[in-house]
């Protein structure tokens, strides 16, 4: 008698659009593999996850709802929602144990949700921070923070690492500055693009059948997001050039002329791909996968704009800033037009190759685990 195949809950945080998004060759693995994928989530990641695979079983978590305050500093605001963020994780454990009584599934693969695992069922936990950059940035409490992380990590079976394990690599001390805990493997990079042309927008979406000269995609907790859009659309009427703003709200598909400019609430992968292949300038918040993204890619002009107070958005920008890949803007000092002229100085992303065989091989080892 012919066994059913497994049945895997896939989930993603609510935490900007890159968490979903980095989950897309992950799902079409799994789905390659013919097996039964559910998906969990909410806000925006889970309306992306359930537009692309509307056929697709969902479940619904509890959000985690982080917000950013752009009065003070960042990182103290965090801090200030650490309770709430912990029973989050706990209501999220619970969820997960009614799910689990109701479905059965025979693995969970998380992408940033520490309360998804159960004793006794498999789970792998997808993680490019092993290493939170903390404030202030002490040797001995990156060590302090590093132990921490490794303490919630521990209940996984397996944690998969989207980099490269070498010297090569995208995510730097993230990852690599501490020796990566028993139960974790590099998978390598993941994005949801490739490097096939894509001839245009989808025709149905009626937009303009010439790619703009700058493309500007935002995404991230609120109010930051929003916050970044305003001050943009304060600057851009200095701007010449032809402007497409992707505003990452998943629960619209409009578009509207803005000051000559147009003001794109969504785009879906084919339209983004072909949009970001076609740009002569990409700006954007410097997530990791929005940097895997574009080094899959290999864009040539990038300005990187990091959420302020955001550790790891400052060190990824910093980093590729500072290897002339791609232009550091600071939210405060934003000047765009500037920023436009200066961005001719860099080299821009050497195109990476996926390893499609590290990921495949990772899914077969821990659903025979």
């Amino acid at each position: 008698m012919k066994q059913p195949p497994p049945k895997v809950l896939v989930a993603a945080l609510d935490w900007g659009l890159g968490h979903a998004t980095r989950s897309i060759p992950i799902i079409d693995h799994l789905l390659a593999a013919e097996v039964e994928v559910w998906l969990a989530g909410a806000g925006r990641s889970a309306e992306f996850l359930q537009l692309r695979y509307p056929k697709l079983n969902f479940l619904k978590l509890s959000p985690y709802k982080v917000r950013y305050s752009k009065k003070y500093f960042l990182l103290l605001g965090i801090f200030a929602q650490i309770p709430r963020l912990i029973n989050v994780i706990r209501k999220e454990r619970a969820e997960l144990s009614r799910f689990q009584q109701q479905h059965h599934f025979q693995l969970i693969i998380s992408d940033n949700r520490y309360g998804l695992h159960l004793k006794g069922l498999k789970s792998v936990f997808i993680c490019h921070q092993l290493a939170p950059i903390p404030w202030p940035n002490v040797k001995l409490i990156h060590k302090l923070v590093f132990g921490l992380h490794q303490w919630w990590l521990r209940p996984f079976s397996q944690v998969w690492i989207p980099d490269f394990a070498g010297n090569f690599n995208l995510s730097g001390i993230l990852s690599h500055r501490f020796p990566p805990p028993e139960n974790a493997c590099f998978i390598g990079p993941l994005s949801r693009f490739n490097r096939s042309e894509i001839t245009s927008v989808r025709r149905s979406r009626n937009l303009p059948s010439k790619a703009p000269e700058i493309l500007i995609v935002l995404s991230g907790p609120e109010p930051q997001r929003s916050y970044l859009e305003a001050k943009i659309k304060a600057q851009w009427l200095d701007i010449k050039a032809s402007i497409w703003l992707v505003q990452g709200k998943t629960e619209q598909t409009n578009y509207e002329i803005c000051n000559e400019h147009l003001l794109i609430s969504f785009l879906e992968t084919e339209d983004l791909q072909w949009a970001l292949q076609n740009a002569q300038i990409v700006i954007s918040r410097p997530g990791y996968s929005s940097i895997m993204d574009y080094a899959v890619l290999g864009l040539q002009k990038v300005i990187l704009i990091p959420t302020p107070g955001q550790t790891e958005q400052e060190y990824l920008a910093e980093g590729l800033a500072q290897q002339k890949i791609a232009l550091k803007l600071p939210q405060s000092k934003l000047d765009l037009p500037a920023a436009i002229k200066e961005i001719a100085h860099y080299k821009g992303f050497d195109t990476i190759e996926v390893e499609e065989e590290g990921l495949r091989s990772a899914i077969e080892a821990v659903l025979e685990l």
